[in-house]
């Protein structure tokens, strides 16, 4: 398709036949052209075909058996008091043969088998309504995971982009890695600086480190030629990557001093890490 309109809200309900016949035939005339929207229903369909084996298995009760027969006998019992009470409140000449009493009896009988099998059907649609509900709530819940996986990967592709365009934007330049670092403490450091290309430009931190004591930061400090110079300053942990305030060039050395958040004019606090350019 090239009007950039997709389908992939409509496709669960696709596959699992709850469009009308208009809608249907819609999903299928964009799908027999629209390669995205067509692997989005493959998908789907590949769910539900799993759905069966997703919904919990339902035994009936050990005591349904004995319960259908209490129920089918006590419309038996109930229609023969019946029965009895109007035979016995006529008069004489109106009673019907023995010989016809063998007729009823075989209607008593399959008015109760009605009756336990009205009561069979009745458990047997309320287990059927409950797998029902069942399984809609995992349809919903697979379709709150596949748009929860959509989004994932949409976060990922545009991360990975930036990424690119970084890398990109660096080629040609200076670039130093160095190796994990365990500090006093014990903790773990990872660090690389990046000096591009272009003239004037400063250098770059790319750096992971753990969170600062409580209410202190990680000062980064440039050491050249016996000047200490402020290069950024970091006031969290975890994953860094920003702009230094100078360019660096190979044998400045840089390092991590324990400083206040408002900063120093010189390191002050203990060297968590340091390097060599």
């Amino acid at each position: 398709m090239t009007d950039g309109t997709h389908v992939t809200d409509l496709t669960a309900a696709y596959a699992l036949g709850g469009l009308p016949p208009s809608e249907m035939k819609f999903v299928e005339s964009h799908v027999a052209e629209c390669a995205e929207c067509r692997a989005d229903l493959a998908q789907m369909r590949g769910v539900v075909s799993a759905l069966p084996l997703a919904c919990e298995q339902v035994d009936p009760r050990g005591d349904l058996g004995e319960r259908i027969v209490r129920a089918a006998a006590a419309e038996l019992q109930a229609r023969q008091v019946l029965a009895g009470s109007s035979a016995r409140s006529a008069p004489a000449v109106a009673r019907a043969p023995a010989v016809a009493r063998a007729p009823r009896n075989y209607s008593m009988w399959f008015g109760g088998l009605a009756a336990a099998a009205a009561v069979a059907m009745g458990f047997v649609t309320f287990d059927v309504m409950r797998q029902r509900d069942a399984m809609r709530a995992t349809v919903a819940q697979l379709t709150s995971q596949v748009t929860e996986l959509r989004a994932a990967n949409a976060s990922l592709s545009s991360e990975a982009q930036h990424q690119h365009a970084v890398v990109a934007a660096l080629a040609g330049g200076d670039y130093w890695s160095f190796k994990p670092w365990k500090d006093p403490n014990g903790s773990m450091w990872h660090c690389a600086i990046v000096q591009p290309p272009a003239r004037g430009h400063n250098g770059m931190l790319l750096a992971s480190v753990p969170e600062p004591p409580r209410g202190m930061a990680y000062e980064v400090w440039l050491k050249r030629q016996g000047a200490v110079h402020k290069a950024a300053m970091l006031t969290h942990g975890g994953m860094t990557m920003m702009d230094m305030e100078m360019p660096v060039q190979r044998g400045d050395v840089i390092a991590f001093s324990v400083e206040p958040m408002s900063g120093s004019a010189a390191p002050t606090g203990p060297v968590m890490m340091q390097m060599v350019l």
